[in-house]
């Protein structure tokens, strides 16, 4: 079994069909939706998931959307905050929701799934 950690940005675009990576998401979310796949959505990617869906009122759609892709919402603990620590002592700017999504990946020898080119060289040179 495999195991991949989403980043928001993925669920965001999936989300909205007039996003401009809407198909692109929906490619990703055919392989983190396949069999044998773990799926992970930190706690942290779920908070900023919701902010826009709240705040438009569409809260439940999202929410039923995300229950759909049968993603498992995974806590932050501490191994996984000072994995985030150490990848932002390394690469000043990461802010630090992103750092704990690549953190999060990397503590469970993940792959990160996600739309930010950015995200995915960091992860890839962590990973070095």
């Amino acid at each position: 079994m495999g195991t991949v950690v989403v980043d928001s940005s993925a669920i965001i675009a999936l989300a909205d069909a007039a996003d401009a990576l809407h198909e692109r998401a929906r490619e990703l979310a055919e392989r983190w939706n396949g069999p044998q796949i773990r799926a992970l959505l930190p706690a942290t990617a779920l908070a900023e998931i919701m902010v826009e869906p709240i705040r438009r009122g569409w809260a439940d759609r999202m929410e039923g959307l995300l229950a759909e892709s049968e993603l498992e919402v995974v806590p932050i603990d501490a191994e996984v905050a000072l994995a985030a620590a150490r990848a932002r002592a390394q690469r000043r700017g990461l802010r630090l929701p992103d750092a704990l999504i690549i953190a999060t990946a990397l503590v469970n020898d993940a792959e990160l799934v996600t739309l930010d080119r950015r995200m995915m060289a960091l992860m890839d040179h962590l990973r070095g």
